[in-house]
């Protein structure tokens, strides 16, 4: 899967401006659609997503020190009933004077990866931004709860929490530094 080309909307850019004068931003959910936009399309200019097919809640946002924040979640294909192409990526955001706004816009066009229908091959996939945030210091996520980590974030704790370091998985012995 390529990555995806993400742009702050028009409404996106109004909002870190306001951030900057503390206005708070806060990061409300993802969706995901399958629609196309025509070659050339001024990815700053959309307001909605083309046609939605996932609404994902939020599961991580980490502040990073060059004015951006990475807002993270994850989906799988378990609850499908029909398959759909990968191709549209949304950030939202509350605005303080405006409501819900479309922050951050991608669309993968034809490079779009095709998401089977629960039954065929499972599929799991990390969702995440950077999303620039400038200046703001009032910066917050909607984050779900109760939500788990994917298998590859379990197996990176298991690791690194064990003494001596390694993991075995069945008969496999992963090593982290000393001998077994």
């Amino acid at each position: 899967m390529g990555d995806f080309n993400i742009t702050a909307t028009n409404a996106g850019l109004l909002l870190i401006a306001k951030g900057q004068t503390g206005a708070k931003i806060e990061f409300t959910k993802f969706v995901i659609g399958d629609g196309e936009l025509s070659v050339g399309s001024d990815f700053s200019a959309v307001t909605a997503v083309v046609n939605p097919v996932l609404t994902l809640a939020l599961t991580r946002m980490v502040m990073n020190t060059d004015g951006t924040a990475t807002i993270g979640s994850s989906f799988d294909n378990s609850d499908l009933n029909a398959g759909f192409y990968y191709r549209e990526l949304a950030l939202f955001a509350n605005d303080p004077d405006d409501g819900e706004i479309l922050y951050a816009y991608g669309n993968r066009g034809e490079n779009a990866d095709w998401i089977p229908p629960h039954g065929q091959t499972a599929v799991e996939k990390l969702v995440e931004i950077i999303a620039i945030i400038g200046n703001a210091e009032n910066v917050t996520a909607t984050i779900a709860s109760g939500i788990y980590a994917m298998k590859s974030e379990l197996f990176q704790i298991w690791i690194s929490d064990t003494d001596p370091p390694g993991a075995k998985i069945g008969d496999q012995w992963f090593q982290v530094g000393g001998t077994k």
